[in-house]
């Protein structure tokens, strides 16, 4: 045998055949494989002379650490570099002699203070892992040093590993060539006898050396050679240290988190702001700001994935990343169905955090179905999520929360539907349970249809599901949708109902098809008759010919093609051939769509992400990895931010003046780029400075805002703001002129519109002009009241509380008749309110109402009682919620106005809400708003705000009630609208919100292609 090339396949098929005449196996034992001193860069080892192929009757089993790999030179083909083959050992008591071993090469290290003990401390430190590169920096050696070192001896004490790193395609063969690898302690035994070999002091030592190496970085405003530990490891790392700052200086850092986007997806950056959450019970409002605004300007840079790929990432290991994934789906919906699908995932690989992952799809679910409001689509796709949120907690044994979460959908969906029947096949017991709630929902939908409310074709879906879940009762339920499609059709033969007759004959083309071929036939000849007749057709059918029926032709084709060659069906074909020719003339023009190229790319990006998912599930996860290599090339995982200026930038703009940190305004003024954008912009900074007593740049910004509004080249709706801005510096002339310049609009359909913008603003300048004009104040607001006046006595007048609340904030400096009719007014106001009792009542004249008794020295609780039925009957959509927990906190009901205002789902009108609260108690003045603005609160609530203010002038403000509110406003989507109170409470929070902003706009800017 040649030494140099040894063959031992000679020997190992004649062994076999030996033991195979004694009728046995012969099986292989190679123990150790990873301690192969001859396995080296220059040869294979034993692993070389191990057979790719066994004979026949030949088994090998090889056992050895995941470290060192099997050895570079090792064909690419043979069985051990398949993932595959291998079986993860338990613990076993021989693991003391290996422990035994690393405790030594630990030793050696510890005792070579030069290189050893200070690449072990790094390590030890680092919470993360360091690449060879890193810690030939941090020690100051070569780079090869710290590779020969990691290479010899103690190399099994320090394993490779891909931990942090963090492009997900990164092959670990690319990694080595490119010194990408990185390292960490191999055994957490190691971790722990490190920490104590090298002391507090080493330890303490080492890490303080990362945080500089760390601050370095960032002073240089992490550029592109930022090392990955530094973007992932380093984060666990000063989490650990409980060094709050820090450790929100880092993650909110808008440089890094660019960085880290670029770098490895935005779902990473968003996950890390997860980290600084402020808590309850003691809120950062500045960190809760910078948070919220960071999570707002990262969102955009999201493209969300297929759930084929966070469920492909759950299944090769990396939990955390593939919740990352999910979360940063885009809507709720779909984050929901995206964690739904890792629970799953998890759940099969038995993962401690399957649980915990179903009840976040739940809550996502939920949040969804709360958002759809009467979006049909909408509904639909947030149904199927919750039902996949539901077999979710059913799948890791919460039945009773995934019932009832399944049971709170009233959806028509297939996928809704489907959840139905898995849920039945996954809960024997309750399965007969489960389909009789979908027969019974099925039957109020066949009623409903029969009533003219809904489609039959719903119920038939239902039914259909039934059937294929539970064979027992398909006849009996072949009977009833046959029974249900003659009805509809009796009771309503349209065009529409056609889908009925369709859907029925799929359903009942295998087992009646006489019955599902006299179906087709009968929707065929009513076409004929009356889509090709002479009669005109009725508005119903008119309308449906136009807008929907290409769909019903669709399903009526996939019900012939379902029936076949039975009976007729071939006369009923030809016939239908013909119809639909003859029809297809008379159809509008389907729409044209521009290429789809890039969505050729997505469908074969998800088609790839699923078997990436599938390879994975079989165990292979090299391939695995490869081909999501492939789908995310096509899948990008971030999008584009836009740069575009926020609606709330007009409020961060006058946030810093009043915290007196308009050094930093200007930078910002120039992301305002339309002249709507400027409007706003320039009149809230006008109005800033005038109330801080700036009058000289409160007049320089209005006269911008003016000039702004008074460009035509796009139309400007921000008019009122300037006008406003103009009336608060005092130029009311320029005001009163501005406001005359607007005429009313042509189109007829606009005007009433038009007269609500114009009386609104009106009262804004007439209320900033009284306490300087007090005589103009009175002229613009008398026109307003005498028409108010002239109305009280209307039989049918109704919401003058209402429209007297708007012209409060401007009456108190109104001189002359104006006072006498404000008195009139509200006189009669409350007389009416008396006299037509609580059957006559609205809630946004109660609210009025309420506020004036307080004022007036009485209890409101009679109105309080009655607006609370209210809420309940009307729901919190329909009901000024806002408001009511104004009036509460009015009353000093700090408690009442938080459950009210908690009440709300839509997280930004959640946090309008809690802002308008944070702000009574503040004692921040409620200024008009002359128009509406997506970042503020609705007028009515400004007005109620401001009268509020009015009827309680000797309370207090209570700063800590207020932070208190702020907290859970600034911790939600519509954290913006806390900004002013924010500025009033802690001043200093405004300026990082600020850079944050500039950081993330002029990137997004930066990245615009050129024109």
């Amino acid at each position: 045998m040649n030494p140099e090339a040894p063959d031992l396949g000679p020997l190992y098929e004649a062994a076999a055949r030996a033991r195979a005449t004694r009728h046995r196996r012969l099986l292989l034992i190679v123990d150790g494989l990873d301690e192969d001193a001859d396995a080296d860069q220059n040869g294979c080892g034993i692993a070389g002379l191990l057979p790719k192929h066994p004979p026949y009757g030949m088994r090998v089993v090889v056992a050895g650490r995941h470290n060192p790999h099997v050895p570079l030179d090792l064909v690419s083909d043979h069985p051990l570099r398949s993932p595959g083959v291998v079986r993860q050992l338990t613990d076993s008591p021989a693991a003391r002699i290996i422990r035994d071993s690393a405790m030594q090469e630990l030793k050696a290290l510890v005792k070579d203070p030069a290189v050893g003990s200070r690449l072990l401390g790094l390590l030890a430190s680092a919470q993360g892992a360091l690449s060879g590169q890193d810690l030939a920096d941090l020690i100051g050696i070569p780079p090869l040093e710290v590779e020969e070192k990691l290479r010899s001896v103690v190399g099994r004490s320090m394993a490779p590993t891909r931990v942090d790193l963090l492009p997900l395609e990164a092959q670990l063969q690319a990694e080595v060539d490119a010194g990408l690898q990185t390292f960490v302690l191999a055994h957490t035994e190691l971790q722990k006898v490190a920490l104590t070999a090298l002391g507090r002091t080493t330890l303490a030592a080492c890490t303080m050396q990362l945080h500089a190496w760390a601050d370095g970085f960032r002073a240089e405003g992490w550029p592109e050679d930022t090392p990955n530990y530094l973007l992932t490891g380093y984060t666990r790392l000063v989490r650990e240290s409980a060094d709050t700052g820090r450790l929100a200086d880092l993650v909110l850092d808008p440089r890094r988190q660019l960085r880290l986007t670029e770098r490895s997806g935005p779902d990473v950056a968003l996950a890390d702001l997860d980290f600084v959450a402020p808590s309850s019970s003691s809120p950062s409002l500045s960190t809760a700001a910078r948070t919220s605004a960071s999570r707002e300007l990262l969102v955009p840079h999201v493209r969300p994935l297929p759930g084929a790929v966070s469920r492909t990432i759950a299944r090769l290991g990396d939990v955390h990343r593939a919740r990352n994934l999910a979360l940063a789906s885009g809507s709720a919906a779909a984050t929901a169905d995206n964690l739904a699908g890792v629970a799953h995932v998890l759940a099969a690989i038995g993962n401690k955090q399957a649980a915990q992952t179903a009840r976040d799809a739940a809550h996502w679910s939920r949040t969804a179905l709360t958002a759809t409001g009467s979006r049909d689509y909408a509904t639909d796709e947030a149904e199927a999520a919750a039902g996949q949120a539901a077999l979710a907690l059913l799948a890791t044994e919460q039945e009773r929360d995934g019932l009832a979460l399944l049971r709170s959908t009233r959806g028509s969906s297939t996928a809704r539907n489907e959840a139905y029947a898995e849920a039945a096949r996954m809960l024997p017991s309750r399965r007969p349970e489960l389909l009789d709630d979908l027969e019974e929902q099925a039957e109020t939908l066949a009623a409903e249809a029969l009533e003219g409310d809904g489609t039959g074709a719903v119920a038939l879906a239902l039914w259909a599901t039934v059937a294929a879940a539970d064979d027992t009762r398909v006849n009996r339920l072949y009977d009833r949708v046959l029974q249900h499609a003659h009805a509809v059709w009796e009771a309503a033969p349209t065009l529409a109902n056609i889908a009925v007759l369709a859907a029925t004959a799929s359903f009942l083309s295998q087992a009646r098809p006489q019955e599902a071929t006299d179906l087709v036939g009968t929707a065929c000849r009513h076409i004929a008759s009356t889509v090709l007749g002479d009669d005109p057709l009725s508005a119903a059918d008119a309308f449906h010919l136009e807008f929907d029926f290409r769909h019903t032709l669709a399903a009526l084709a996939r019900a012939r093609d379902d029936v076949g060659a039975v009976g007729d069906a071939w006369a009923v074909g030809e016939e239908f051939d013909d119809v639909l020719a003859r029809v297809e003339t008379l159809l509008p023009s389907e729409r044209a769509f521009p290429d789809a190229s890039d969505d050729n790319d997505a469908s074969e990006g998800e088609r790839l992400a699923d078997e990436a998912f599938r390879l994975a599930d079989q165990g292979d996860d090299s391939e695995a990895e490869r081909c999501l290599e492939q789908a995310l090339v096509l899948l990008p995982s971030a999008g584009t931010a836009t740069g575009h200026a926020p609606v709330w930038l007009p409020d961060l703009a006058g946030a810093l003046v009043r915290a007196e940190a308009a050094g930093d305004l200007e930078a910002l003024l120039e992301l305002a780029q339309s002249p709507a954008d400027r409007t706003r912009t320039h009149a809230a900074v006008a109005l800033a400075y005038a109330d801080t007593g700036q009058s000289a740049k409160a007049r320089e910004h209005a006269r911008e805002a003016a000039l702004g509004a008074a460009l035509r080249s796009a139309p400007n709706a921000h008019w009122p703001f300037a006008a406003q801005a103009l009336a608060a510096v005092g130029d009311a002339e320029a005001a009163l002129a501005l406001i005359e310049q607007q005429r009313p609009p042509a189109d007829r359909s606009r005007r009433a519109e038009w007269r609500k913008t114009d009386r609104s603003t009106r009262i804004a300048v007439a209320a900033e002009l009284g306490p300087i004009h007090p005589q103009m104040s009175t002229d613009l607001l008398l026109p307003l009241l005498e028409q108010l006046h002239a109305g009280r006595a209307a039989p049918r007048s109704q919401g003058i509380l209402v429209r007297l609340a708007e012209l409060l904030p401007a009456t108190p400096q109104s001189i002359g008749r104006s006072q006498e009719l404000t008195s009139e007014v509200k006189a009669e106001a409350l007389n009416r309110m008396t006299r037509g009792g609580p059957p006559t009542w609205q809630p946004e004249e109660v609210l009025v109402h309420a506020l004036l008794r307080i004022g007036d020295g009485h209890d409101p609780g009679r109105q309080l009682n009655w607006l609370e039925l209210d809420m309940r009957h009307r729901g919190t959509i329909h009901f000024p919620v806002a408001a009511l927990a104004v009036l509460h906190a009015a009353r000093g009901d700090a408690e009442a106005a938080e459950s009210v205002a908690s009440r709300i789902p839509d997280p930004r009108r959640r946090a309008a809400a809690l802002s308008a609260v944070a702000r009574h108690f503040t004692r921040i003045p409620a200024r008009t708003l002359p128009g509406t603005a997506p970042a503020r609160t609705d007028p009515f609530t400004r007005n109620i705000q401001h009268l509020a203010l009015t009827v309680t002038p000797s309370a207090s403000a209570d700063r800590r009630t207020a932070a208190h509110f702020l907290s859970q406003a600034l911790n939600t989507s519509g954290w913006y609208h806390g900004l002013p109170v924010l500025a009033q409470v802690e001043p200093r929070a405004i300026s990082p919100v600020r850079n944050i902003l500039l950081v993330h706009t002029r990137a997004a800017l930066d990245r615009r292609p050129s024109r």
